[in-house]
């Protein structure tokens, strides 16, 4: 992990400046992610969408934990390109993003579907 002393002054960035880059994604995750994880959680659970909900957010800051672990430590590791093994993990992850967008497509198109029929 680079300390702050370490970096070039170009490299540093002032709040104004990293707000829009992590809020303007973060509210689209959130707006998908709700759109679809609400009407699924209703169906599944019933009464108990609300602690399910909370369940799910749980979940998914824990996985930005990871991310955000990866950023600081993996990409460092990644850029050398000096871990094959790494480089293979990263290019076979590329396939299950893949895949987690056709999930996720074909689950909206699900849910729009319910909502026109």
């Amino acid at each position: 992990m680079k300390e702050q002393t370490d970096l070039n002054p170009s490299e540093y960035r002032t709040f104004r400046q990293v707000i829009p880059a992590m809020s303007i994604p973060l509210a689209s995750i959130f707006g998908s992610g709700f759109l679809v994880i609400v009407p699924v959680l209703v169906s599944s659970v019933g009464a108990y969408a609300v602690l399910a909900m909370l369940v799910v957010s749980l979940v998914a800051f824990q996985a930005g934990a990871v991310v955000r672990h990866n950023i600081i430590y993996a990409e460092p590791v990644l850029a050398a390109k000096e871990n094959r093994m790494a480089l293979m993990v990263e290019r076979l992850s590329s396939l299950a993003l893949v895949a987690a967008y056709v999930v996720s497509v074909c689950l909206y198109i699900h849910i729009l579907s319910s909502f026109v029929l």
